[in-house]
């Protein structure tokens, strides 16, 4: 059996898989997270990546890098039957499959023209796979055989006790077991937004932190342990990253599995090799807080020859471009996308009435009509697909944009033929664009609506210092913006050797020529307990707005009195915006 064992020196050959080092940035906006804020900030970094057309002129273009031997046979993790890449295609012995079952997030298509979902192409967990043993493995959980069924040497399936309950389940060789534990790791990441559905709930919970459920937390981390990453799977996420332009981070950082489900749960992640006899330091306070500057103070380290800080500001903006496909809409026109509402009764699941996917929007009543939701800063690109799906002679389709909380005509689209089009538009900032909304005036037939695509800004961090390094327990921050809210961490240093990150603590500046410094540390202006966040200390007439991490306006309200209380889903970060007297101050909050 030609197994890690004796293939691992071959593959440190093979010179067309050579791994090269991680894109400078890549993993900035995760350092320093803990936990559910770790998580998605992974999610954040890995999900936006290219398509592979899944298949013989794609999937299986991308396997002849990421999935060869020396030799040049087809590397197989789910049997030892040697095999050759054909002169071109694929192999007719062997299957694409799906390491985590694409049934687990609903998927009912087979092949490139009928998925629906992102993940069903994704090359992090898609290998070329023996057909006979990618059948008996099914859609079944990952779980140890008692009894097996189907044992090829490499792959076993059987049934295990699972949570207490007999159930089939696939066991991969142990030399590939922390293979697999990764590949899942990194589906549960990217796609952690999705609905669990078919066997996929005895591993996982509908939830995006930490969507492992105990079983799969001990399994998975079992396996990550016993089975270190090899140069097998590095070479493999380079291979996978030229081609889709992501990459798999409990590759380049096997630790981060323990920050999400391990030993270092609720501990601040780092990039670097963390030292623990180092201690992370203590009581920061900002404790000369002025306009202009801040100084912040800390505890001192015992043994630490110096710190190095972090502080950033949520004044940055980047550009995020959202391209949604109606993918999880049903036959009734619901449920609508998170933040979209409506009054859509149906949907088309035929390529004629449909854009890069199934299925899409039908609009098919007199004035049924969708709307985007509400983003937080301008949109300066937006684009849709539409359709009339049958004659409609005398109908049209009206699309609006919203400008200053006013909506206005952006065109009024006659019907003309049935042909599918796509229409693009472009804003600047200051034209202040932050919703859409079609509305159908029917006369006769339906309207297809598909790929809404928008590009608008999304708060970012903005740095002001990033690892700078200081030889004292503070540190004096000058050039900042009067009224403007701070983050602040920091990390203890001795040579080469770093503690993990502290908690983010936050200082806001001064208004210019104000004798009151408005030193915000939480809880002393909000407190959050379960799903509900109180709001202290306000003036009335205050404007209150909540956008998560991706600009979505999730809340609006006027403050009434000095204490407001907003109600929001858990398990998520958001951005809280107050305005009050022309200054606004922003501040991070996790709903755990």
């Amino acid at each position: 059996m030609m197994l890690r064992k004796f293939a691992i020196l071959a593959s440190i050959l093979l010179a067309i898989n050579v791994y090269a080092a991680i894109p400078s940035g890549y993993y900035d906006s995760a350092e320093g997270k803990k936990s559910g804020e770790l998580k998605t900030a992974m999610h954040e970094i890995i999900r936006p990546h290219t398509r592979i057309s899944y298949g013989a002129g794609g999937t299986w273009v991308v396997f002849r890098n990421s999935d060869v031997r020396s030799d040049g046979s087809i590397w197989d993790m789910y049997s030892d039957v040697v095999r050759y890449f054909p002169s071109s295609g694929s192999h007719s012995e062997m299957h694409i499959e799906h390491s985590v079952p694409k049934s687990w997030w609903g998927e009912s298509g087979s092949g490139n023209s009928s998925f629906v979902y992102e993940a069903s192409f994704d090359l992090h967990h898609l290998v070329p796979s023996d057909a006979s043993a990618n059948t008996s493995k099914s859609n079944f959980v990952l779980g140890v055989v008692e009894t097996p069924s189907f044992d090829n040497g490499v792959s076993k399936v059987g049934k295990a006790m699972v949570d207490g309950e007999s159930r089939s389940v696939f066991e991969p060789h142990d030399d590939y077991k922390g293979d697999f534990a990764r590949m899942y790791m990194y589906v549960f990441t990217c796609y952690q937004d999705y609905t669990w559905t078919s066997n996929g709930v005895y591993m996982l919970n509908n939830n995006q932190f930490p969507t492992l459920n105990t079983y799969s937390k001990n399994l998975l981390m079992q396996w990550h342990r016993q089975d270190p990453v090899s140069e097998k799977e590095r070479n493999r996420n380079e291979a996978v990253f030229s081609a889709q332009k992501n990459r798999n981070p409990f590759i380049d950082f096997p630790h981060l599995a323990e920050y999400l489900w391990g030993e270092k749960v609720g501990s601040a992640f780092s990039t670097e090799a963390v030292d623990n006899t180092l201690s992370i330091p203590t009581n920061i306070n900002a404790i000369d807080v002025n306009p202009n500057q801040i100084t912040w103070s800390w505890d001192k380290v015992l043994n630490a020859d110096g710190y190095e800080v972090n502080c950033y500001s949520m004044q940055g903006i980047k550009l995020k471009t959202e391209k949604e496909g109606f993918d999880m809409v049903g036959s009734t026109g619901t449920p609508l996308p998170d933040g979209w509402t409506g009054t859509a009764s149906g949907y088309y699941t035929s390529d004629a009435g449909t854009g890069e996917a199934i299925p899409s929007i039908a609009l098919k009543n007199n004035k049924e009509y969708l709307q985007t939701p509400e983003y937080s800063t301008p949109i300066t690109e937006f684009s849709f697909m539409y359709r009339f799906a049958s004659t409609a002679t005398g109908s049209s389709l009206l699309v609006e944009y919203n400008c200053g909380g006013k909506w206005q005509t952006l065109q009024q689209i006659e019907y003309e033929n049935t042909t599918k089009a796509t229409l693009n538009y472009t804003f600047e900032s200051g034209d202040d664009v932050r919703a859409f909304r079609f509305t159908y005036n029917k006369v006769k037939g339906n309207m297809a609506i598909d790929d809404v695509k928008v590009t608008y800004g999304v708060p970012a961090p903005k740095d002001i210092v990033k690892k700078q390094y200081v030889s004292q327990a503070s540190i004096t921050i000058n050039g900042l913006d009067a009224s403007c809210t701070y983050y602040l961490n920091v990390r203890s240093a001795k040579g080469q050797n770093r503690s993990e990150w502290s908690d983010i603590v936050e200082a806001t500046t001064k208004e210019i020529n104000s004798g009151v410094a408005l030193i915000e540390a939480s809880p002393t202006r909000y407190t959050v307990n379960g799903n509900s966040m109180t709001i202290y200390n306000l003036i009335e007439g205050s404007q209150i707005e909540v956008y998560d991490m991706r600009g979505v306006l999730h809340q609006r309200l006027i403050a009434h009195g000095a204490v407001e209380q907003i109600t929001l889903p858990t398990h998520n970060i958001y951005i809280l915006k107050i305005t009050e007297n022309a200054q606004t101050t922003h501040h991070k909050i996790a709903m755990r």
